[in-house]
């Protein structure tokens, strides 16, 4: 049966139907193309019009300046608004990724060839019931921004926190995707819940991970954030100040006092106690010390209770008897640089034997990954005055991956390279307060040994608390934006997805900040990959509504497999 083109353009001979033909559809101008296709779904009139007219043979002969002229006179004023509209926007399919170009962008995999450190993203829309899910892997990191109630945890966090074969870090405000995946994390590797306000939280002590002065450094600047406000002086003495408290714990306390409680009770100290430890500092022959304590003493009374209470004010939450008892000490096996080892050891195990990456049957018996699982969990009631604590333990565990990756990749000489990298899931980032260690580490490739998911609720969110927020935009490989609530971030992404031309030669955008606004993409995420055209995709499906992870669940969701061993462990007292 003769297709509807060849009904149009006429049968023509093997010759004709070379691409350098202008008869052939594939050779026709891509707008010109969509519009014909448009017109030809109108009323019989108009495709009558269509193959009585010049407009055709125009289109034949790549003659578009005369294709238009028909068009605008002859064909447009007899069709539909909605039509018109269609026409008019003619050629903007082609701004969008299409099948192809999502192929050639490394973001369609096989389902038999997955690499280890997948993620989820999308699907593409193809109109049928089972459309290819996008996936991205390798090197660079991720940004997500979507409003609240859009569904950024159902959508992404919890699927990627049911699949990723790796270690993770997650934050966890309301504890969501440690109740409801920590279970399956814990096939992949030991599950960790650092939960301060519950009772059966894990431990974790930032002084057990500070080696040196460089590190007390880094510390110091995590715990004490400037304002952006003022004179900087006082933050920056404050800081100066606790990092050399930090060190001086270290040094002189006894390891059950090796904590960031103990270093607040050094910021408020009887005269005598100052003096005391300032006599103390100058007799442990570090000249760092020396010049602390000289420091301290040569300041006027004045200034030295702004320096201590400026301190003071950014370590309260380390007074917090919950954050205390959380901080002072940490789980025996719950070391960052150990969590990046494991890792390393099981590819490089895997490699040698053949045997799979992750969780996996031998003998019978199940056989549990080596990847570590981290959940931080504090209430969103919470994060306005203990962030802090959440931003100390990311940036120590950021800090410490990436030592131990470099120690080990500048030891191995066989030119190994781990497959993965430790996950870090941010949700609600800005929330956290500003993070320099996060910023610098935006800018480093998987060889760190860190991918970084950053969420935010909107653009102007992520600039008021990072300065450099564009080169953290432009350091993510990947941008997905979905539901924008606020004209700032769908002006934004509209600029961002630019602007396409029209059959008649005039330019629009892409999308405008109204349409991404509305119904056209009510069930859309738009998807911005370094390298790659833009991404129209609908919407991966809320993770209580997909019926793989039912599946899943209900099939390993079983016996002593339905609780973390952690939890099993304290239930029984070990």
């Amino acid at each position: 049966m003769a297709s509807f083109w060849e009904k149009i353009f006429g049968n023509r001979n093997a010759k004709a139907r070379q691409p350098e033909k202008v008869g052939v559809r594939g050779a026709i101008d891509p707008a010109f193309r969509e519009a014909f296709d448009i017109l030809s779904a109108e009323a019989t009139g108009i495709a009558k019009v269509l193959t009585d007219s010049t407009f055709r043979t125009h289109l034949e002969r790549a003659e578009y300046g005369e294709a238009r002229r028909v068009l605008q006179a002859q064909i447009l004023p007899n069709v539909s608004e909605a039509t018109y509209e269609k026409v008019m926007n003619a050629g903007g399919g082609e701004s969008w990724a299409n099948l192809d170009d999502l192929r050639k962008a490394s973001l369609i995999h096989p389902n038999d060839a997955l690499p280890l450190d997948t993620l989820y993203l999308g699907l593409f829309p193809l109109g049928r019931e089972n459309e290819p899910e996008i996936r991205f892997a390798g090197e660079g990191h991720l940004l997500t921004i979507a409003p609240t109630g859009a569904g950024k945890g159902q959508r992404y966090i919890l699927p990627n926190t049911f699949k990723y074969n790796g270690p993770l870090l997650c934050v966890d405000p309301k504890g969501e995707n440690y109740r409801e995946n920590a279970w399956r994390r814990d096939l992949y590797g030991r599950v960790f819940k650092f939960a301060p306000f519950d009772d059966d939280t894990d431990c974790f002590n930032p002084l057990d991970f500070i080696e040196g002065w460089e590190e007390a450094r880094v510390l110091a600047d995590l715990l004490i954030i400037p304002s952006g406000r003022g004179e900087p002086f006082w933050d920056i003495s404050a800081q100066s100040l606790v990092r050399g408290l930090i060190m001086f714990v270290k040094t002189t306390r006894e390891p059950e006092l090796q904590n960031l409680r103990e270093v607040c009770r050094l910021l408020s100290p009887s005269p005598s106690e100052r003096e005391e430890m300032l006599d103390q500092m100058r007799t442990l022959g570090d000249e760092r010390f020396l010049e602390l304590a000289n420091e301290i003493e040569d300041m006027s009374e004045n200034l030295r209770k702004s320096v201590y209470a400026v301190a003071n004010s950014h370590m309260q939450p380390w007074r917090d008897e919950r954050i205390e008892a959380a901080t002072s000490s940490s789980h025996e096996k719950w070391d960052p640089g150990r969590i990046y080892e494991e890792m390393d050891l099981e590819e490089r195990w895997a490699k040698g034997t053949g045997e799979p990456v992750g969780p996996r049957m031998e003998d019978g018996a199940l056989r549990r990954g080596s990847s570590a699982s981290v959940f931080l969990i504090l209430p969103p009631s919470e994060i306005a005055s203990y962030g802090a604590v959440l931003r100390v333990i990311l940036g120590l565990h950021i800090m410490k991956i990436q030592k131990t990756s470099a120690k080990i990749q500048a030891e191995e000489k066989k030119g190994f390279r781990a497959e993965r990298s430790v996950l870090f899931l941010l949700d609600e980032l800005p929330l956290l307060g500003y993070m320099a260690i996060l910023e610098n580490a935006a800018a480093v490739a998987r060889s760190a040994g860190i991918k970084l998911w950053f969420f935010a609720q909107d653009m102007a969110q992520l600039q008021q608390t990072y300065p450099k927020w564009e080169s953290i935009v432009s350091n993510c490989k990947v941008q997905i934006f979905f539901k924008p609530g606020d004209l700032g971030t769908a002006e934004y992404l509209s600029r961002r997805l630019g602007l396409r031309k029209d059959i008649f030669g005039g330019q629009s955008p892409l999308a405008t900040p109204q349409q991404l606004m509305g119904a056209d993409f009510e069930d859309k995420v738009v998807i911005l990959k370094s390298g790659a055209k833009p991404i129209k995709a609908l919407q991966p499906a809320m993770f209580w509504e997909d019926e793989e992870f039912l599946n899943l669940i209900a099939l390993d969701k079983v016996g002593s497999l339905a609780t973390p061993r952690r939890e099993q462990e304290r239930q029984s007292g070990n």
